[in-house]
């Protein structure tokens, strides 16, 4: 987020801060300079512990690389195994900056993502294009359809979370999920599901919330989102 944020905000304080850091610790600026005559004055009081101090906590800052503009996947490219989900929970944010919002080329870019994280990376797509339809439900089946049909399921997951992150309100998300193709449907209301287990502590309210389903069958598919049920319904 971070990188994102530098690269697409540089008045962000993250990037006023990286800067900062750069200018205190290479010496430049006026900061540096300040802070060099304050020490020449410190040490020429305490030559001894200038002494000892001399060669200490001098490691300049490596230049910034908030994004690349030839790879898509960066910094996840250069991440270990262990930060790729949460880093691919991020990037699509990075790809529609970098390609000036192309959702298609962005679904294309997740398609080449590690086997492993591409479900991760249409998920963040979904939640991308939440704000880019400003959470209109056609238009954000129309965006997500451009998504590779295999992993569609996922942008449709991205989507309706946010939905709900966005409002702390199931009924748009409700709506989502009547309107997308039935296969993809249980996963859609097991994703409500999860966000309702959030929303409220209490089963019977979790219970009650999950009735908005537009059947029995994927009443249960919520219901085992929100783990009031422990295991997915069969059939779905």
């Amino acid at each position: 987020m971070e990188n994102i944020m530098s690269a697409s905000n540089p008045h962000h304080p993250a990037s006023e801060l990286a800067s900062e850091h750069g200018k205190m610790a290479g010496g430049e600026g006026e900061m540096a300079s300040g802070e060099a005559a304050m020490q020449g004055a410190a040490d020429s009081e305490h030559p001894h512990e200038a002494g000892a101090a001399a060669g200490e906590g001098e490691i300049a800052a490596e230049p910034f690389e908030p994004l690349r503009e030839s790879d898509p996947h960066y910094p996840c490219s250069i991440m270990d195994r262990r930060y790729l989900r949460a880093c691919y929970m991020m990037q699509t944010s990075a790809m529609l900056w970098l390609n000036g919002g192309d959702i298609g080329g962005a679904a294309r870019s997740c398609d080449d993502a590690p086997e492993d994280w591409r479900r991760t990376c249409f998920q963040s797509l979904g939640r991308d294009i939440s704000s880019y339809t400003l959470q209109d439900v056609d238009d954000s089946i129309r965006e997500c359809r451009k998504a590779n049909p295999e992993y569609r399921v996922w942008c449709y997951i991205g989507l309706v979370k946010n939905f709900v992150d966005l409002t702390a309100d199931t009924r748009t998300g409700f709506e989502f999920c009547r309107e997308i193709e039935e296969d993809s449907k249980p996963r859609c209301y097991e994703a409500l599901g999860e966000e309702i287990g959030v929303l409220r502590s209490d089963p019977a309210e979790q219970r009650e919330l999950c009735t908005a389903a537009e059947s029995p069958l994927l009443e249960q598919s919520c219901l085992y989102g929100a783990r009031v049920l422990l295991s997915r319904p069969a059939g779905t």
